[in-house]
């Protein structure tokens, strides 16, 4: 799942100092949107694909 460009853009450790709200708030989910692609994809018991629509269409499908 893309998020405007920014989950293969943002270094996961980056930190969100110097952003203003709006920034930090798009930092933190990008964070968490990171998170749950990676947690899809190591799943033994799930297949997960992206449909290339817009930002990404993540479909999760238990095994």
């Amino acid at each position: 799942m893309i998020w405007g460009g920014r989950v293969v853009t943002q270094e996961p450790g980056s930190s969100p100092e110097g952003l203003d709200e709006r920034e930090q708030w798009f930092h933190a989910a990008t964070l968490g949107v990171r998170a749950l692609t990676e947690l899809l994809y190591s799943s033994p018991d799930v297949f997960t694909t992206i449909i290339p629509l817009r930002d990404g269409v993540s479909v999760a499908v238990k095994r």
